[in-house]
C-alpha cells in the first residue's frame, strides 16, 4: 500500500490551496452566508406564517411558503455546491481560481441543470441505500436483541455504521467524476466511483478520513476537496478531467 499517495496528496492539496487561499476563502464564507441568509429567511418567514395561520385557523400558506423556501434554497444552494468542487477541481489542475467561479454552475443552463439533478439523483439514491442498510441492520439486530436486547442494540447501530462507511467509500468520488465527465450521466459518475473505491478501499477510506479531517474548519473546506480531487487523480490516473471545457 502506498501510503506515500496520501503523503503526496495533502502536499499537493496545501500548496493548490494556499495558491488559490483568497478564492477560497471568500468563496466558502460567502457560501456560509448564503446559507445563513437563506435559513434565516424560511425560518422567519415560516415562523410568521405559522402564526398567522394559527390566527385565522388555516395552514394552506405556512405549507406553501416552506415549499418556496425549500425549492428556492435547492435551486441556489445545489449550484453553489456544485461549484465549490469545481473550484477545487481546477485548482487540483494547476489553474488560478477565481472568486467568480462559485457561481460557475450559473454560467451554464447546462452545467445548472446537472448540478440540480446530481443533487436530486444522489438524494434519492441515498434515501433508498439508508432505508436498505436500516432494514438490514434492524432486521439483524433484532433477531439478537431476542437473546440480550443491549446486545442487539449495540450490533444494530454498528452494523449501521459500517455499512454506511461502505457506502461513503463508494459514493466518495462520484462527485468529482460527474463534474470532470460533463458529457456522461449520474450513473456513470457513481459507477466510476464504486470502481475506484471497491479496488482502492483502504486508500479511499484514509481519504475519506484526511478529507474530513483537513475540511474540520469551515475556511479549510475546499482544502479537504482539493484532496479528494489529487486523490482521485491518483487512484484513477486514466480519468480525463474535462470540466470546465
Amino acid at each position: 500500500m502506498e501510503f506515500s499517495l496520501l503523503v503526496d496528496g495533502i502536499k499537493k492539496a496545501v500548496s493548490a490551496y494556499f495558491h488559490n487561499i483568497v478564492a477560497y476563502i471568500v468563496a466558502i464564507i460567502l457560501f456560509a452566508i448564503i446559507i445563513g441568509i437563506l435559513g434565516t429567511v424560511g425560518l422567519v418567514g415560516g415562523l410568521a406564517a405559522i402564526i398567522v395561520a394559527i390566527e385565522n385557523f388555516t395552514f394552506g400558506t405556512p405549507v406553501l411558503i416552506a415549499l418556496a423556501a425549500a425549492i428556492i434554497g435547492f435551486l441556489i444552494l445545489s449550484p453553489l455546491m456544485y461549484s465549490l468542487y469545481y473550484m477545487a477541481i481546477k485548482g487540483s489542475r494547476g489553474e488560478d481560481v477565481k472568486i467568480g467561479d462559485l457561481f460557475y454552475a450559473f454560467k451554464s443552463g447546462k452545467v445548472f441543470v446537472r448540478s440540480l439533478i446530481y443533487v436530486i439523483v444522489y438524494a434519492i439514491v441515498i434515501a433508498v441505500v439508508s432505508i436498505i442498510v436500516g432494514v438490514l441492520s434492524g432486521l439483524i439486530g433484532g433477531a439478537v436483541a431476542l437473546a440480550s436486547p443491549l446486545a442487539g442494540i449495540l450490533i444494530a447501530a454498528a452494523l449501521s455504521f459500517i455499512l454506511m462507511l461502505l457506502v461513503e467509500i463508494f459514493f466518495f468520488f462520484t462527485i468529482y467524476i460527474y463534474i470532470m465527465t460533463p458529457g456522461e450521466g449520474f450513473f456513470y459518475a457513481l459507477k466510476e466511483s464504486i470502481r475506484v473505491g471497491s479496488s482502492n478501499i483502504i486508500m479511499t477510506l484514509l481519504t475519506i478520513i484526511i478529507s474530513w479531517i483537513l475540511s474540520v474548519l469551515i475556511i479549510t473546506i475546499p482544502l479537504g476537496y482539493l484532496f479528494g480531487s489529487y486523490m482521485l487523480k491518483e487512484l484513477y490516473p486514466t480519468l480525463k478531467d474535462e470540466s470546465g471545457l
